[in-house]
């Protein structure tokens, strides 16, 4: 593979090979008329000379001149993220400006192909969006119909709270059903043939946690009911109805929804790699159960065909009757001022430019298609591994090299948009005194999973995000394989928003819902302290243990005397009273806390409406003994070691008590458990029911 080219030399390379190819043109136009069979062919005509304007149109030019720029960006982004291979496809105004593929579809194998199956994953949703909203057009299914009716009896399970309306085709497609999400992707086992979507439902879906509208959070099992309604309203099987609505619509020549195709297709199509330390390993890509959110496979000129009919200036027959129309119309988003979701496409925002996108993940691949439908602009991007991208980072901060490579497109094509008079999204931001507010600091999580009853107590929760205030402004450090850390300041308006393109840091529809944008944006959740289970079961185990055995110390000590017939001391030094009584206060209030864990626990364990918050308060406060014990028994353990150095056995004893409550108070502290915001927020609620140097209560 050629090393590849930097670019601060392709604009002089760029000129040299226009320069060739424009006289190898003029030197084909012109051999006709030098050609005399009477008389030899003279010497060509090597020497540099002006082009006419016939000779070498502007769009060839243009099209040369991009395709020169992405060759280098692409085979960079191949390099930088270590997978096998990459596909980069350009669609302008109905058209295929630019498709090529880089690197081998496996390991040392051929080369990557533009005509063979491509796992697109979640680039799969769009089309059953298609599928439904051709239905939709014409007229066999209704968007606002009960989709209890059309899916197998008992699929929907009953609503979360005593009357919520029914959950639409619209919800299911806008991601707004109100399921529990958290299962991201389910299998087919091995061995077991692949069932209809329709079976695959009639165990029942996923249980509804919320009302129909109420929240936006990403759902397979959305999808997955999408392809049993898909079944039911065609009668067909999801294979024949896919390839009547969508893929013979589109021209698609290697497209199938199938767990399992025949052999020369699954031969054929592209695996996907993981990426790490010790290499490039090919993977056993997942039969998938939810077929409508994730099972598609096309080759790269399908879905390149899919973007010509994106980008069309009038939409074509497939996309037709309202169908495109739909695809780039918001449908619902979080708040006002900030993107959401189209029926079938997220919306978003590149370099400046409004656009809808789809990005898919699965072991070892990654899909996006993005579409700037005011520019007709559609860019496919596609790699078959994960798990590397040393040194990428694109302008919207995400360490994707998907990303690179779409903002590369648009800016040969687009331009960067931010440096406009009016940057950003192009949405309005309401004026909400409420976003104005920063939002509490400490760690945060995706919000995308629906809890109920035992689960807000008991299911863990990864800290992903984590926010800090420093000079007037909040620093949001994500992990690096996402995101660079970005700086959030208040604006004229009072609004947080991201320094370099105005992104704004809360809701202005949910005040204090905080955001993170990665692409596209995300709604994020503190993440609850009491929802840290991994902690719990490790530090109040360990705090417990310590606790009983100091408590335990007096009668074992005055047991252990009894049987030596030593009389008993009531004098004690005063340092080691003073160590006695800390200690046994510490360990009264590790046993409090846990006493009320274990009381919380069990009404949550009885009732899915206990109040955890109420807790806080109560549990603060004692960890707020307990530091003040701990202190005092680090303190005095010190003291009366240096007072008493022949009673080494006894201040060994209470240095390690120090030493375990020491370490578990600070592992309490990074988690956030009694941080001193959290402890300031609660005492100012107890005192004045305010908030203390600006702290907003819990």
């Amino acid at each position: 593979m050629p090393a590849p080219t930097r670019p601060g030399a392709r604009h002089g390379r760029t000129r040299a090979v226009l320069t060739a190819l424009a006289l190898a043109l003029a030197l084909a136009t012109l051999a006709p008329a030098v050609a005399q069979p009477e008389a030899p062919r003279p010497a060509p005509d090597l020497a540099p000379r002006a082009l006419d304007p016939e000779e070498l149109d502007a769009v060839t030019v243009a099209r040369l001149a991009l395709r020169y720029d992405l060759d280098g960006v692409a085979l960079d982004a191949l390099g930088a993220s270590g997978a096998p291979g990459l596909v980069l496809g350009v669609a302008l105004a109905g058209q295929t400006v630019f498709l090529e593929a880089y690197g081998s579809a496996t390991v040392g194998g051929a080369p990557m192909p533009l005509d063979a199956p491509l796992w697109l994953a979640s680039v799969s949703k769009p089309l059953t969006a298609i599928a439904v909203l051709r239905l939709a057009a014409q007229g066999r299914l209704d968007l606002d119909a009960d989709a209890a009716t059309l899916l197998p009896e008992g699929a929907l399970g009953p609503p979360a709270h005593p009357g919520d309306g029914p959950i639409t085709v619209r919800h299911l497609l806008t991601h707004t059903a109100g399921l529990d999400v958290r299962s991201l992707g389910r299998t087919v086992p091995d061995g077991t043939p692949a069932p209809s979507a329709r079976d695959a439902v009639a165990g029942g879906l996923p249980p509804r946690v919320a009302a129909p509208g109420e929240r936006l959070v990403y759902c397979n099992a959305c999808y997955l009911a999408l392809a049993a309604i898909v079944e039911g309203v065609t009668g067909q099987a999801q294979e024949a109805a896919y390839r009547d609505l969508v893929f013979e619509p589109l021209g698609f020549a290697h497209a199938s929804i199938a767990a399992d195709a025949d052999a020369a297709y699954e031969a054929a199509t592209v695996p996907g790699h993981a990426v790490g330390p010790g290499g490039v390993t090919a993977l056993e890509m997942p039969r998938l159960l939810e077929s409508g959110a994730g099972r598609v496979r096309a080759s790269a000129s399908d879905v390149l065909a899919l973007a010509e009919a994106l980008t069309a200036p009038e939409a074509p027959a497939a996309l037709g009757d309202g169908v495109r129309a739909h695809l780039f119309a918001p449908a619902v988003r979080l708040g006002t001022g900030m993107p959401g979701w189209t029926l079938g496409l997220a919306e978003s925002a590149i370099l400046g430019h409004p656009a809808v996108r789809h990005d898919g993940d699965l072991p070892g691949v990654r899909a996006s298609l993005l579409v700037v439908p005011d520019a007709q602009l559609a860019v496919f991007a596609y790699l078959n591994g994960t798990g590397a991208d040393v040194g990428l980072e694109a302008a919207s901060g995400r360490r994707d090299a998907r990303d690179v490579l779409l903002e590369a497109v648009v800016a040969r094509i687009l331009g960067d948009a931010r440096d406009a008079d009016e940057p950003g999204l192009g949405w309005p931001v309401a004026d909400d005194a409420a976003s104005a507010r920063a939002p509490a600091t400490g760690l945060y999580r995706f919000d995308r999973a629906a809890r109920t009853g035992p689960e807000r107590m008991l299911a863990a929760a990864t800290p992903v995000v984590r926010l800090e205030a420093q000079n007037g402004a909040v620093e949001v450090t994500t992990p690096p394989d996402l995101a660079a850390p970005a700086t959030y300041r208040r604006g004229d308006d009072g609004v947080f928003r991201r320094v370099g393109d105005g992104a704004p840091l809360t809701s202005t529809e949910t005040p204090g819902r905080v955001l993170v944008h990665l692409g596209t944006t995300v709604g994020l959740e503190r993440v609850p302290w009491l929802q840290r289970p991994a902690v719990f079961a490790t530090s109040h185990a360990a705090a417990a243990v310590a606790a009983l055995l100091v408590l335990l110390s007096w009668p074992l000590g005055a047991f252990a005397r009894w049987r030596r017939r030593e009389p008993v001391a009531w004098t004690l030094p005063s340092a080691v009273g003073r160590a006695r009584a800390f200690a046994r206060v510490g360990a009264i209030a590790v046993l409090g806390v846990l006493a009320v864990l274990t009381v919380l626990t069990l009404r949550v364990l009885a009732t899915s409406d206990a109040p955890l918050a109420a807790a806080a308060p109560v549990l603060q406060g004692l960890a707020v003994v307990l530091a003040v014990a701990t202190l005092g028994l680090v303190a005095s353990s010190a003291a009366g070691a240096a007072r008493h150095p022949d009673q080494r056995a006894r201040w060994a004893w209470h240095a390690l008590v120090a030493l375990a409550f020491a370490a578990l108070l600070l592992q309490g502290w990074t988690w956030g458990l009694w941080s001193p915001d959290a402890l300031l927020a609660t005492w100012a609620g107890l005192v004045g029911g305010g908030s203390v140097a600006g702290v907003p209560s819990p």
